[in-house]
């Protein structure tokens, strides 16, 4: 689960999504009654590096710079 603000997104593999439909409800509940205002379902589901995709941050490629002489 991530936290934006008021919104509670929750992340869980693709190839749960059926499964978590069953527990959705209760899952609601529990998100709402932690406080939050509302609950998501991430739509690309839980991927190891996601929050760098928010934070967009990105690696810079090194230079090559050629020391010879």
């Amino acid at each position: 689960m991530r936290h934006y603000g008021q919104t509670a997104r929750v992340e869980i593999p693709m190839h749960d999504f059926e499964r978590f439909e069953h527990i959705r409800f209760e899952a609601e509940q529990i998100v709402l009654a932690s406080g939050y205002k509302a609950m998501e379902l991430d739509p690309k589901g839980f991927r190891s590096g996601a929050l760098n995709d928010v934070l967009n941050l990105s690696v810079p490629e090194p230079s090559i710079v050629n020391v010879s002489k």
